[in-house]
């Protein structure tokens, strides 16, 4: 089952002058158990990339762990979720 998510995330210290910049996407994924796969979109915000992202990761306990290499702060049906990098 295909579920359908939006968050946000927030440039990090590493960004020099753009930290604390915001940009939103949306999540399309389809999960099985712990495990997640799908497809990434900004929709508006600061740096907003044209191109889709595939992410992958689980979840577990409200713990998110994503197997890419991506830095964000996410809401899943309505509650901010700790990530892991």
């Amino acid at each position: 089952m295909t579920e359908h998510f939006t968050g946000s995330l927030m440039y990090g210290d590493e960004y020099g002058e753009d930290v604390g910049q915001e940009v939103l996407f949306e999540l399309e994924l389809e999960r099985s158990n712990s495990e997640f796969s799908g497809v990434s979109r900004d929709i508006s915000g600061f740096g907003v990339n044209e191109s889709p992202a595939l992410v992958k990761g689980s979840l577990v306990n409200d713990r998110i762990s994503l197997s890419n290499n991506i830095s964000l702060s996410i809401t899943l049906k309505s509650r901010l979720h700790q990530i892991d990098f």
